[in-house]
């Protein structure tokens, strides 16, 4: 063999190996310091979990309520900002108010996160309404004998296991992704496409490297997460077609995968399009008419089996409030008149790049659900190196066929982004403000994009500036990382504090010894799992780093022929 070929083999091995260990360490530290409901909608999630798995009923009807469990849980901790509508502001506990209370109110919240209750958590409808009854169920259901093997431990300890499991699927989806490139690397023949394969696959342990919003999306309770396991898995059986050929049985996985994520969450209906439409174009393209009514008899299988799996939920959507897809939103645009009616009167440029502004930077880092953040200045840096990265990527594709499978992220990608820029317009429409559409939803497609990140990194690397531009990227968004977890941990501990307006993060004048840290440790005890928590975080990044070191070794050696 190639000594070359070897030593890139060897690095690139360790190099994957070292990065999706450390961000399955990350993302389990993450989840042990994140205090309890801080993950977004997690009350939501929570509740229609534990209607799900208590009742064994679906929240068909949309009158599903927060759970009596998790209401009661306001009263005695403190709660993310976004809570705040529906509890009094006089009863509502910060994590600033939560820590200056008395020593005995602290030790009963103590008690209530951390020990057992008295009689296990049962689903009870309470006061406020479950906006996320308007996802189909199939994520509920998979996490429901978690929940019921887990409702009798403390709110700490369930919360824990219940992201954990979340967080597993999305972290699978990586590894299931790295697998599709490294069979795609050995199914080439040209030494260029070999070494092409090759940083794909390492793109995608560098993604949540990057993208810390990757945390932010995945490391709490969420459908999203298992909506990246299926999507990698979708990315998988196609690419695996691409080098078999066409077959009814990747059809048929690619119909039943499809049906599952449209049981999970509403953005699989544009993806269904984007990815029969890939095939269809491709045999179009490679056999003319007669490979493009075979791909659409093989699509029409697929389709049938997603409608027999899918159907009831879409049709009790429409039946009951005429949008087929169910979403609230899109529901009180009907009724307040259509998109046009309300872009009329409150549309404005301005308002629609903000939108997209927001869209683009919540990719990167979004922060939790209290929804502080540190300056926006440094939050441009992870948002530029995106599009550093989707440039080198869309440069480097023109020279490769549209229906090659380097443009399949590009085919899944587009509709998503399609209907995230219209509901930049949706928000707009209902509110007059862009705000309010997020890109971390983008992670789920975290699979196929990291594929395009590591297709990207080839592109540029044989040029020193683009790559020395890179590596200050990366390195720009591995100290903005440590730097914000050292930030929540003093936000999350009472020491720091969020500003009125724009809920930038603010500091005392004057920080306890050691940076607040040893103070912000300790208050952390009666919240999260501090202890754990630093170890599983120090033992990741030791792993991301000694990845990003052979990533650079594999990188530096990618030049030479294989």
């Amino acid at each position: 063999m190639n000594p070359y070929r070897l030593f890139k083999e060897k690095s690139l091995g360790k190099a994957i190996v070292y990065l999706l260990t450390g961000n399955l360490l990350l993302g389990i530290g993450y989840i042990a310091l994140l205090p309890i409901w801080e993950g977004f909608d997690e009350t939501a999630h929570f509740s229609y979990l534990q209607q799900v798995a208590d009742t064994g009923t679906f929240p068909l009807d949309r009158n599903a309520r927060i759970s009596t469990d998790v209401e009661a849980y306001y009263v005695h901790a403190p709660v993310p900002q976004a809570l705040s509508e529906g509890i009094p502001l006089e009863n509502r506990l910060t994590y600033r108010s939560f820590f200056s209370q008395p020593e005995k109110f602290l030790s009963d919240a103590r008690e209530l996160i951390h020990d057992s209750p008295e009689n296990s958590r049962k689903y009870l409808p309470g006061r406020g309404n479950n906006w996320q009854a308007q996802h189909p169920p199939l994520y509920y259901v998979f996490l429901s004998p978690v929940y019921l093997l887990t409702k009798s431990l403390s709110w700490a300890g369930q919360i824990f296991i219940l992201r954990l499991s979340s967080y597993i699927l999305a972290w699978i989806g990586l590894v299931v992704t790295v697998c599709g490139c490294l069979g795609m690397a050995r199914s080439q023949r040209s030494p260029e496409q070999v070494q092409l394969w090759y940083w794909a696959a390492l793109g995608t342990g560098l993604w949540p490297v990057l993208f810390p919003a990757w945390f932010s999306d995945m490391a709490r309770m969420g459908n999203d997460s298992i909506c990246c396991l299926l999507l990698s898995s979708i990315w998988f059986v196609s690419v695996r077609m691409v080098q078999e050929g066409l077959s009814i049985k990747y059809f048929f996985l690619l119909g039943l995968l499809l049906s599952l994520g449209c049981l999970t969450k509403a953005f699989f209906v544009p993806i269904t399009f984007s990815v029969l439409g890939f095939w269809m174009f491709r045999e179009w393209k490679l056999q003319g008419s007669k490979g493009l009514w075979k791909a659409i008899r093989f699509s029409t299988y697929a389709l049938i089996i997603m409608l027999v799996m899918g159907w009831w939920w879409y049709w009790n959507n429409y039946v009951q409030y005429g949008v087929i897809l169910g979403s609230s939103e899109l529901r009180v645009l009907k009724e307040a008149g259509g998109l046009w009616k309300g872009l009329e009167f409150g549309y404005s440029f301005f308002q629609w790049v903000r939108g997209h502004v927001v869209l683009l930077v919540t990719v990167g880092w979004v922060g939790s659900w209290s929804f502080v953040k540190p300056p926006l200045i440094l939050l441009f840096p992870i948002a530029f190196s995106l599009l550093w990265v989707m440039s080198f990527f869309l440069w480097a594709l023109p020279r490769r066929k549209v229906h090659s499978a380097e443009w399949l992220p590009v085919w899944m990608a587009f509709l998503v982004l399609a209907g995230l820029s219209y509901h930049v317009l949706v928000r707009i429409a209902l509110t007059g403000e862009g705000r309010g559409t997020s890109g971390y939803y983008i992670h789920i497609l975290a699979g196929p994009l990291a594929t395009a990140l590591g297709i990207s990194l080839y592109a540029m690397w044989a040029k020193r500036i683009f790559k020395t531009v890179m590596q200050i990227f990366f390195g720009y968004a591995v100290l903005f990382s440590i730097g914000i977890t050292w930030a929540q941990a003093l936000f999350f501990s009472g020491i720091a504090f969020a500003g009125e307006n724009e809920k930038i993060i603010h500091f005392p004048e004057s920080l306890p010894s050691f940076f607040g840290i040893l103070e912000a440790f300790q208050r952390l005890k009666i919240l999260v799992f501090p202890e754990a928590g630093s170890i599983l975080w120090v033992s990741g990044w030791l792993f991301v780093i000694a990845g990003l070191v052979y990533a650079r070794r594999f990188a530096n050696h990618s030049i030479r022929p294989l």
